[in-house]
């Protein structure tokens, strides 16, 4: 989920109104472009999200290095199997009958998704979140 404030929301497996892990805000700026990464680890019970951004670009950069912004507790385990597509920008066609009020406010460039089918801790290691 994407704020007004410039926050980033990730929701696991539950919508996004109760979650508490926020990026800082002011991390994404209108007009220009920012390289983040999220990453979430299953099978850590603390801080395991830990979100990196890089600062603000007047054009897109997959080089661009990202710092650490924070890292929060947020662990409800593995992700279902039960989900649908993915959605980026927007609910999938599944749950478009719900409303428009989780867009993603701008676009979206260069997206890739890691995971892993033989362990919840995913395919990224949390301390390497460079592309």
């Amino acid at each position: 989920m994407h704020h007004a404030d410039g926050r980033l929301r990730l929701a696991v497996n539950a919508w996004p109104d109760g979650v508490n892990n926020d990026s800082a805000p002011g991390r994404l700026v209108t007009g220009k472009w920012t390289f983040f990464t999220v990453t979430y680890d299953a099978t850590q019970a603390h801080d395991n999200v830990a979100w990196y951004f890089s600062g603000p670009m007047a054009e897109p950069d997959l080089e661009a290095a990202v710092s650490l912004d924070r890292r929060n507790t947020y662990n409800v385990g593995p992700v279902a199997n039960t989900s649908g597509p993915i959605a980026v920008g927007n609910f999938n066609r599944t749950m478009q009958g719900n409303g428009y009020d989780r867009q993603f406010r701008g676009e979206i460039r260069g997206l890739t998704v890691h995971g892993s089918r033989i362990s919840d801790r995913g395919a990224i290691p949390p301390t390497d979140p460079q592309p």
